[in-house]
């Protein structure tokens, strides 16, 4: 049932979009970070016109049209865009109500959640620009890699309990049926937040119970200091005494691409062999 439901949205969104699929679009706005590295990844940073300012500038004629939450109308106006790609996720309906009252054509793409939708989204966005021979050739070569490096035998025992806090201070966390979740998955460790809310909050009791081997952390643009100090004063959680409280970046391992998907998958596998090694 899923599945035919993703199907359905694409299909419905193909529809929408048939007006730019007959044009291709040679002038691109991207309001979601994770969209703008997939349109890189694509090949397509030289039509990429507008990001937001938390996007990755490669060339100088890329101008930057706002936020996510916040983008200038009045700067994408300028820009001329042929197409705007942007993730459903937190956009208002005040903006896209501008974007219909100028008549800007847009595509507003589901939240990803795990490695498949993740590999259809790009698929699709490759086919708006007619490279979807040339992703499906890179997006195998990155399977074929990497699907022999997680597969392969190894000499070592993982830690079975991991928790992902995506935020340290209200203790939000990563859950089996989210994004980070699937990279766990993949890294073959066990999430210990198992519940069909992707992001839930957790109280101290909670952590405490869930007693992890290891302790991702996002630092969310926080030093790496300074979210270890703060887990210090749960002194009494294994994972704290035995200083495995890891700190990841959360550009990497929060934002949904490919590339992004893979490293993370790889680097968690590296952190726990050097534990186990120890």
């Amino acid at each position: 049932m899923k599945k035919l439901s993703f199907c359905i949205y694409y299909f419905l969104v193909i529809l929408i979009s048939s007006n730019i699929l007959f044009s291709q679009p040679k002038r691109i706005i991207s309001l979601t970070p994770s969209i703008t590295q997939e349109l890189y990844f694509i090949g397509l940073e030289n039509s990429v016109v507008g990001i937001t300012n938390f996007c990755k500038k490669v060339n100088r004629n890329q101008q930057v049209v706002g936020t996510y939450l916040q983008p200038n109308i009045e700067k994408i106006l300028n820009l001329k865009p042929d197409i705007i790609l942007l993730s459903k996720e937190g956009v208002s309906k005040e903006i896209i109500n501008l974007f219909d009252r100028f008549k800007l054509k847009y595509i507003a793409l589901e939240p990803i959640n795990n490695y498949s939708e993740l590999k259809n989204q790009v698929i699709f966005i490759s086919k708006l620009f007619n490279k979807e021979d040339f992703v499906l050739k890179k997006i195998q070569d990155l399977e074929t890699k990497n699907f022999s490096n997680i597969t392969e035998k190894e000499n070592f025992v993982l830690p079975k309990k991991v928790v992902f806090v995506i935020d340290n201070e209200l203790l939000i966390v990563a859950s089996t049926t989210s994004y980070v979740g699937e990279i766990l998955n993949y890294a073959k460790v066990e999430n210990m937040v198992k519940t069909h809310k992707k992001y839930p909050q957790l109280s101290v009791e909670e952590l405490t119970r869930l007693d992890p081997d290891i302790l991702f952390v996002s630092d969310m643009g926080i030093k790496e200091n300074q979210i270890k100090k703060y887990f210090k004063k749960f002194y009494w959680l294994q994972v704290v005494k035995n200083n495995r409280v890891i700190v990841v970046d959360s550009n990497i391992f929060c934002q949904p691409t490919i590339e992004n998907f893979w490293f993370s998958v790889k680097k968690v596998k590296s952190w726990i062999k050097n534990f186990d090694n120890n």
